[in-house]
């Protein structure tokens, strides 16, 4: 049963500065307790996926950055290899600034590469402007 769709954003990967995210603290996922990053991923998905999340974080073509502030995490985010390109998801934030900061950061380590993304349409803060990390 489809439950909503998907908008599939693609562009290349370019690298910026973004000043204005400097109070938001990124770190590699792996590095933040599992059970607070599952709980984090729980309350955005409609159950606990410990096996998919603890994949995501090991997988050998794949990097994860968490957004902390203190022991709160405020948003978590998964570029990987996917056939001839790599894609971003899942990624979770908890506003459009912490979400801007994991997606910019993630596709700056792939610099040059084509990137996806598949959006949620029935997310309308992530549906109002397309990517801006992509050229």
């Amino acid at each position: 049963m489809l439950a909503h769709r998907n908008v599939r954003y693609e562009g290349i990967a370019a690298s910026h500065s973004d000043d204005a995210n400097d109070d938001i603290k990124l770190v590699k996922a792996a590095n933040v307790s599992f059970d607070r990053l599952l709980a984090y991923d729980a309350r955005h998905f409609c159950a606990r996926r410990a096996a998919f999340l603890r994949a995501w974080l090991d997988a050998a073509h794949a990097q994860s950055l968490a957004a902390v502030d203190g022991d709160t995490i405020r948003g978590y985010g998964t570029i990987r290899r996917c056939r001839d390109d790599y894609k971003i998801g899942p990624l979770f934030a908890e506003d459009r600034r912490v979400s801007r900061a994991l997606f910019r950061a993630l596709v700056s380590t792939k610099r040059g590469k084509k990137i996806v993304i598949d959006v949620p349409e029935i997310n309308p803060a992530a549906m109002s402007r397309s990517p801006s990390n992509t050229r």
